[in-house]
């Protein structure tokens, strides 16, 4: 539109006298300068406005990651303290076992001088009665009850409290 008042402006400069073209052209093109600038501040406008949405949406996504990234350290963290606590206790387990292995290796050396172990496949159940004895003593709480142990065919081993009442009931037994 402001094209056409433009081309018009021009063409009655052809066409008319030099004053009253140049007045009337010059009002033509002043009206389409301004129709211009009114139409080039609105797109700024709507540009600018346009750029400032876009630029929430920056800011809003910004936060989003940062809120998922310190998620993702706090998980971390977390994951880094259990890994922690786990190592703790793998160094407790291996402690232990180191315990173990060095009574059993004891236990042994002692029963062998006893003479309770002899060689051979037909006296190995002294040895499991007392590994088994010493797994239980050593496993059992400082209130002097254990866990329930299973063998490799699932039997349940008694517990120290077990243990103790059948002893209890075997003197009784006994005494009577």
């Amino acid at each position: 539109m402001t094209s056409k008042k433009l081309s018009k402006a021009a063409q009655q400069g052809k066409d008319g006298d030099a004053d009253s073209l140049s007045s009337a052209s010059t009002s033509t093109t002043l009206s389409a300068i301004k129709t211009q600038g009114n139409d080039l501040k609105r797109l700024i406008e709507d540009t600018k406005l346009s750029i400032n949405t876009r630029l929430d949406a920056v800011d809003a996504m910004l936060a989003n990651l940062q809120s998922d990234q310190s998620g993702v350290k706090k998980k971390v963290e977390d994951l880094e303290l259990a890994m922690t606590g786990c190592d703790s206790r793998l160094d407790e387990v291996e402690r232990i076992y180191r315990i173990i292995s060095t009574r059993l290796q004891d236990m042994h050396v002692k029963l062998t001088a006893s003479g309770s172990i002899r060689k051979g496949p037909r006296h190995k159940k002294p040895q499991i009665e007392a590994i088994r004895v010493f797994v239980l003593e050593f496993t059992s709480s400082p209130s002097g009850s254990s866990a329930p142990i299973k063998d490799q065919n699932g039997r349940v081993f008694p517990t120290q409290e077990e243990r103790e009442e059948d002893d209890l009931k075997k003197n009784c037994v006994l005494s009577t």
